[in-house]
């Protein structure tokens, strides 16, 4: 139990700054993603309303919507982009290494590929690893993460005294049983800063060193600055400065727990109070993780849950600020290939839901436009970047009535309403 409301303090403590890091799907079978909308035509129209005469417009609008599809595919070097209306495809686009850079192809654009040169890829990847980490392993960074946690969770757990029995009410829910804290906001402040000396001193955590140096770090990265002894520097410096100036205040902080007779605790929930305003609620509650951040004056809510079930967790996002309630019910399913499937229903304002966004990532990738520049005319990157080239805007001209007849095709009744909307009438001469 002591390590469950251990783990529940550092949570609190860590409950604005800590970083998070998620499992990736890793696979030489590639993966997919799909992205799709399911939009609740009359809750939109009611809640949005429409001037006279446009609901036809609207309705057609959120039907294209509802029809629209993105899938992404990657393997390797190489992926592809696709984008579908009514099961028929819109556009696809194929991207790779190719030739020391990387091209892109368009299905739109069948004659012409698009070249990234070796030479600029290299310049812009120099660039992005003085604020990006372009070697990191996930999986090791997070162990990193973890490795130490047990040194801090022992540490906390000496501050929390034994259970008081008694009736409590918190956030509106009833418990048995009160667990004091005595800790400091200085001993806090030394206990983390001694975690993160920790997480700096494992290699696996070097890359992780790249983004953070900004904030930690006077000296600009470079390849003459030694990162892990500039961090290990400034964390030395504030350990020191926090020693002799740190808050003596105890933090404010009381857990609550529903205790057997065998002192086992089913649900175990952290109150928080940053100042007389805001409080925050950490805890798990029988089998959901729940995370809230409340303003007294009840004017703001953000409210997080996560509930592990046998397939997956459910997911609700709440954010209420003077008017404006918005709701995120998420259901996340293992695909157990790694990969996993989700539904979010999106509410406002206590409205019926506003639709359903699909997000589906699976193992295994179909990539059937391969980026080859052979027999293609190539048009480099850097001339289009240049500005000076009126060739991407003539380009675009000829692709966009290729574009519009597919989705007329498609959806035609829909479509073709629109277009008479626009002025566009029959494109399919341009």
């Amino acid at each position: 139990m002591k390590k469950l409301i251990s783990t529940l303090l550092i949570l609190a403590v860590l409950l604005c700054s800590a970083p998070a890091l998620a499992n990736t799907l890793n696979t030489d079978k590639g993966l997919t993603a799909e992205f799709s909308v399911n939009v609740n035509s009359s809750a939109v129209m009611q809640l949005i309303g429409s001037a006279a005469g446009m609901e036809d417009t609207v309705g057609n609008v959120l039907s294209i919507l509802n029809n629209l599809k993105i899938k992404l595919a990657m393997k390797g070097q190489a992926g592809q982009l696709d984008m579908s209306l009514k099961n028929k495809q819109l556009i696809a686009l194929g991207f790779g290494a190719e030739n020391g850079g990387y091209t892109l192809v368009c299905d739109l654009l069948p004659e012409y590929a698009f070249h990234l040169s070796a030479e600029t890829l290299q310049k812009i990847n120099q660039e992005l690893s003085k604020s990006i980490p372009t070697d990191i392993n996930v999986n090791e960074a997070a162990k990193a993460l973890l490795r130490p946690l047990d040194n801090l969770l022992n540490a906390v757990s000496q501050k929390v005294g034994a259970p008081e029995s008694g009736s409590y009410t918190v956030d509106g829910m009833e418990f048995n049983a009160r667990i004091p804290v005595d800790l400091t906001k200085k001993e806090a402040e030394l206990l983390l800063l001694q975690y993160a000396k920790e997480v700096v001193a494992d290699p696996a955590a070097e890359p992780l060193l790249i983004p953070l140096s900004a904030f930690f770090v006077t000296n600009t990265p470079s390849e003459d600055v030694d990162l892990k002894e500039a961090f290990n520097e400034a964390l030395d410096s504030i350990i020191a400065s926090t020693e002799q100036y740190g808050d003596e205040t105890s933090l404010d902080i009381v857990i609550y727990g529903d205790v057997s007779e065998y002192g086992v605790a089913s649900k175990t929930y952290a109150e928080i109070k940053f100042d007389s305003y805001n409080t925050a609620y950490v805890g798990q509650i029988d089998n959901c993780f729940v995370l809230k951040v409340v303003e007294n004056d009840g004017g703001h809510l953000l409210s997080i849950s996560v509930d592990d079930t046998e397939k997956g967790a459910l997911a609700t996002f709440q954010y209420k600020e003077y008017g404006t309630d918005v709701l995120l019910k998420c259901d996340i399913t293992d695909r157990g290939d790694g990969g996993f499937e989700s539904r979010t229903d999106v509410y406002f304002n206590g409205s019926d839901s506003l639709g359903t966004v699909f997000f589906n990532v699976s193992s295994g990738a179909n990539i059937s436009l391969p980026a080859n520049s052979s027999g293609k005319a190539v048009i480099d990157f850097e001339e289009l970047g240049s500005g000076s080239s009126q060739e991407l805007q003539s380009l675009l001209m000829n692709a966009l009535p290729t574009l519009l007849n597919k989705a007329q095709d498609a959806m035609p009744d829909e479509m073709g309403s629109l277009m008479q909307m626009l002025n566009l009438g029959d494109v399919s001469g341009y």
